[in-house]
């Protein structure tokens, strides 16, 4: 076995969860509920989704070429960014049309 792969991964995937609203989400249900039961519970949620995500990477990389696979990665977080930059926009636009009908003479951003 290949153990650079299993260190990236698990450093990776370790970083990007600190902090993260599942964190919270088990901190809140171990406060409630016997640790052993919400540790099991988010372990096995945990594998099926990555391994969905496994088994899916598997198969792609079958059917087809790294170089698209990859492309189409990244073309993907790209519209997610942009998706994520548009729905911001217009959230700050509600927030400050609700603010100038409450405060009409009081700019919110300057």
């Amino acid at each position: 076995m290949d153990v650079l792969p299993m260190l990236s991964s698990f450093t990776l995937i370790a970083l990007a969860e600190l902090g993260d609203k599942t964190q919270l989400a088990v901190i809140m249900l171990s406060a409630q509920h016997s640790a052993i039961s919400v540790f099991s519970g988010s372990l096995l949620a945990f594998l099926l989704v990555n391994g969905v995500s496994v088994l899916t990477g598997s198969i792609l990389i079958s059917l087809l070429p790294l170089k698209w696979i990859t492309l189409a990665s990244g073309l993907v977080f790209i519209l997610f960014g942009l998706l994520e930059l548009i729905s911001k926009e217009k959230e700050e636009a509600k927030i400050e049309k609700r603010h100038s009908a409450l405060f009409p003479r009081f700019h919110l951003y300057h």
